[in-house]
């Protein structure tokens, strides 16, 4: 569905001459993946909205996405999966979130999103070994991953000082930091079994 959605908008700027036809399976693949985001992002807002958190909703998404962009991660294995999985993340981060909240363990919070801050720092980025990245694009995403992790924390951090009405709110946004380092580490662990697979299906045909 989403593949043919995307292969008609790009033939539709084919046509027009707008893409050249050379190139038109690679704006149909990231039209794909547009299409894709813009269905997770709007579901989980429309979840936010009902749910009454819909500026959490915001925050959280203002985080998660401009990180997760160069961090890289565990991806799932169609689009449709990508959005469950996406959807249910969210919806089990702002179950604990809440919780917490209610615990008064706001302190604990922040810390883990520091914690998961370094994380990131250390690791990213994870590729996709279906998407492989060349040492250039590796520095690159870290680099970008790293300073918007640091700035997002040092931004939240300053904001929930100054404004303390907001202290809560701002976990959500923080909680995005959590949810890519589990990506990250659950990424890492993916590429790992995988390689170690692959050496040792070499060793066997030799």
């Amino acid at each position: 569905m989403l593949k043919k959605s995307a292969e008609q908008m790009v033939f539709f700027f084919v046509k027009k001459g707008v893409i050249d036809e050379e190139v038109k399976d690679v704006y149909i693949y990231g039209s794909e993946l547009l299409i894709s985001e813009m269905i997770c992002t709007l579901l989980v807002m429309g979840i936010g909205l009902y749910a009454g958190k819909f500026i959490e909703t915001l925050l959280y998404l203002a985080s998660y996405i401009p990180i997760r962009i160069y961090a890289g991660g565990y991806h799932a294995t169609s689009h449709r999966n990508c959005t469950v999985i996406f959807n249910l993340c969210y919806i089990v981060i702002f179950f604990v979130v809440d919780k917490m909240l209610s615990l008064k363990l706001d302190h604990i919070l922040y810390i883990l999103s520091i914690g998961s801050g370094l994380i990131v720092i250390i690791l990213a980025p994870i590729e996709d070994l279906r998407k492989p990245l060349d040492e250039r694009e590796k520095y690159i995403y870290g680099e970008k991953a790293k300073k918007r992790v640091l700035l997002l924390l040092l931004f939240a951090i300053i904001i929930a000082w100054l404004i303390p009405q907001w202290k809560e709110k701002i976990c959500y946004g923080m909680s995005a930091v959590c949810e890519i380092a589990v990506l990250l580490l659950v990424g890492y662990t993916k590429n790992k079994i995988l390689l170690n697979c692959k050496r040792y299906y070499v060793t066997l045909k030799e």
